[in-house]
């Protein structure tokens, strides 16, 4: 097996959004094939909502010097009051093999990685150490909601991520999540019915909304291994929006 190359890409949760230009801190990454394009909250993974999105930053960002890929397709999708890491796919023919990859890592450990930032409410005891969280899941798409049930129930879902509580201000927990499968809704679902609200998502329990628009919870990280060249691209997503809250967490 020829060794694997690994492109870093990190940034700071706590950045603050003067200190790059906006494009920058929105494409993430580039190349021939893919791109990794930083969601705002509010925005919509569906097309033409997000490829256009991307268009735009794209012609900010090279104007004419560079031309725009004909074919954009969003291929992991977050919530629509989710911020963060989005892989952008340029080459239908790479989608099996990205899907392939994404999926076969719940059961190897491959390079793939999706890493979540979290606001909840209340104060948690810290923890250095993940815990699993193992649910079946079924999302009703008229209320678009998920909900935790039984196993042998119609259109159950395994749903499985690692949490830990790494920070807390005494009114607010930050935590850091690492998906295993991929289901809708499934941090907000799994964390509120084990007690954990993420702030702003009255939805799944919150008390209020958030004034940043959105829900305190935010695609941070994504890693995974290009389906052409092979190399691991590892890609930090910093906040688009900050307050005091997030500055507190980039400050630890």
């Amino acid at each position: 097996m020829r060794n694997k190359k690994e492109t870093l890409c990190i940034m700071n949760i706590g950045q603050s959004e003067s200190e790059s230009p906006v494009e920058k801190k929105r494409l993430l990454y580039i190349d021939s094939y893919l791109a990794v394009f930083n969601k705002a909250c509010g925005d919509i993974c569906e097309e033409p909502s997000l490829p256009f999105i991307f268009a735009r930053c794209f012609k900010d960002l090279y104007g004419d010097s560079k031309p725009l890929p004909s074919f954009i397709h969003c291929f992991n999708r977050l919530d629509r009051p989710v911020s963060g890491a989005v892989l952008l796919v340029f080459d239908k023919a790479l989608l099996p093999r990205l899907q392939n990859q994404f999926t076969e890592h719940q059961k190897k450990a491959l390079a793939v990685k999706k890493v979540y930032t979290a606001v909840l409410e209340g104060s948690l005891p810290i923890s250095g150490d993940f815990a699993l969280l193992e649910h079946y899941l079924r999302f009703d798409a008229r209320r678009q909601k998920a909900f935790v049930c039984e196993k042998d129930a119609r259109r159950a879902k395994l749903a499985r991520l690692l949490w830990r509580p790494v920070f807390s201000t005494g009114r607010y927990t930050f935590a850091e999540i690492e998906l295993i499968t991929g289901r809708t809704h499934q941090i907000r679902c799994q964390l509120a019915h084990e007690g954990y609200h993420i702030k702003g998502d009255v939805k799944y329990g919150a008390r209020r909304s958030d004034p940043l628009g959105g829900i305190r919870l935010h695609a941070s990280r994504l890693r995974f291994e290009h389906p052409v060249t092979n190399e691991v691209i590892d890609i930090a997503a910093p906040l688009l929006k900050t307050d005091a809250l997030w500055q507190a967490y980039g400050g630890f």
